[in-house]
Order: C-alpha cells, then sequence, then structure tokens
C-alpha cells in the first residue's frame, strides 16, 4: 500500500463533499423557507372605514400534544384612531375567544396598543401522526369603543 493518494481518490472525495455540501445546503434552506413568515390575509373589511384596527397575527407555538396554538396579536390603529403621539385617543376593548387567560383587554386612552398574546384550542390532528399533522384551530377577535 502506498503513502501516495491517487487522482481517483481526490476525485471521489472531492465529489463525495460536493454531494454532502449540496444536501446540507438544501435542507438548511428548506427549514429557512418554512421557518419564514407568512402572512394571510383573514378579511378586509374594515379597511374600507375610517377608523380600523389592522391586525397582525404571529403563531408563537403550537404544541399538538395538549392540542394548543400561541399566538401574538399586533395591532395597527388607523391614524384618526391616534393621537399626536402615537397613543389612542379613546379606550377600546378586545374579545378574544383565548382558551386560557384574559378574554376581554381593555386598552386605556392616552396608551399604546401593545401586543396581545392568546392560547387556542387546536381540533382536528392526532399527536402521533408528526410531521404530517393538520389541525384547525378557529379564532375569534373584535375590538370595539369600551363602554363606560
Amino acid at each position: 500500500m502506498s503513502d501516495k493518494i491517487s487522482a481517483k481518490e481526490v476525485i471521489v472525495g472531492v465529489i463525495v463533499l460536493a454531494v454532502v455540501g449540496a444536501a446540507m445546503f438544501y435542507t438548511l434552506s428548506v427549514f429557512n423557507a418554512e421557518s419564514g413568515q407568512k402572512v394571510i390575509d383573514i378579511s378586509q373589511q374594515g379597511d374600507k372605514e375610517a377608523s380600523h384596527i389592522e391586525t397582525h397575527v404571529k403563531l408563537t407555538a403550537i404544541d399538538p400534544i395538549k392540542g394548543d396554538a400561541s399566538a401574538r396579536f399586533e395591532f395597527v390603529p388607523s391614524d384618526n384612531l391616534l393621537a399626536e403621539d402615537g397613543t389612542l385617543k379613546q379606550e377600546l376593548k378586545l374579545y378574544v375567544n383565548s382558551a386560557n387567560g384574559k378574554q376581554e383587554i381593555d386598552f386605556a386612552k392616552g396608551k399604546l396598543m401593545t401586543p396581545v398574546e392568546a392560547v387556542f384550542n387546536m381540533h382536528g390532528g392526532q399527536g402521533d401522526a408528526i410531521p404530517f399533522l393538520t389541525n384547525t384551530s378557529p379564532t375569534s377577535t373584535s375590538i370595539s369603543p369600551r363602554e363606560s
């Protein structure tokens, strides 16, 4: 056996490294695309109104064993609901069908609309079907002027 590496061994080594590198690049690309932000317009009815609040919902955690999905709600009020300093001109109340925690959240006049976290029940999936699990989690939110 000789200590010299033949050209054939170098070529095979380079090909193996290229295949492993391509497989790693593909895998990391798939994971990166999967975790990318996806936005779905649920309803744009309120956009036509002068006073509306754009709501962005971002899933923060999913627990298929417990059957819970956690989501963060972020709010962007229209300009006529905001004072010059970016705070609310009037008191608002958010109603959300959270499975635990607060279901009615008050936003005070003169304060910012801070993000809200809610937990929803998931339906329709079996915890042992991972990674091919499909669930639904119906949500319902409503924001209205707060009654004194």
